[in-house]
């Protein structure tokens, strides 16, 4: 089904995206920027928030880009746009987030390449971006919503195939969000240790 599939690419790609992101987190510690910033007036939570939105707005970019060239290259019925979008905002925020701490933690370029590209694809694989969750083994399946990507990838079965709306997964919505959430807030907490 070339929706489902299309579905899959577009949480790995807003996923990975945003990790590749974390290079100008740590770019900004290297150079002694975000050490400047915190001279100031500014805090550490301040200072991951602004880090934070140009990696969203990436992210959502991103999505859009894969929804829009989908539908007009191969006309892939995405179903819902605003479940689409709400699903999309929310891999956007949690790819934002595992993005900021991996900055934050990263001693160099290399390990963040290794590890985004490492933990992007296993993570893709085990939530379903690369085969439908639907086809996995019964034992499999629970294990795989240790990934943010089979909330995602649960959800957009719902919408292309099932013709859900948003309020049928607004509960991934929820915990993409939330996840999302986490992830920067231990992204704060991170550079605070790190940082001194």
């Amino acid at each position: 089904v070339p929706a489902v599939l299309a579905g899959g690419q577009l949480a790995l790609f807003i996923f990975l995206a945003s990790l590749f992101g974390a290079s100008n987190v740590l770019q900004a510690r290297q150079f002694g920027v975000t050490r400047r910033m915190r001279a100031g007036p500014v805090t550490d939570g301040l200072i991951i928030t602004g880090e934070a939105v140009s990696r969203f707005i990436t992210a959502a970019l991103q999505a859009l880009i894969i929804v829009g060239g989908t539908v007009a290259l191969f006309h892939v019925d995405w179903g819902s746009p605003a479940a689409v979008a709400a699903l999309s905002a929310g891999m956007a925020l949690v790819g934002t987030g595992a993005a900021m701490l991996l900055g934050v933690v990263a001693r160099t370029e290399q390990q963040i390449g290794g590890v985004a590209m490492g933990v992007g694809l296993v993570m893709a694989a085990l939530g379903g971006s690369m085969q439908p969750l639907h086809y996995f083994p019964d034992a499999i399946r629970p294990f795989a919503f240790i990934t943010p990507h089979a909330w995602m990838n649960d959800a957009l079965w719902d919408v292309q195939v099932n013709g859900a709306g948003l309020g049928a997964v607004w509960g991934n919505v929820v915990v993409l969000g939330a996840a999302g959430t986490v992830l920067l807030a231990v992204a704060v907490l991170a550079m605070r240790r790190r940082m001194g």
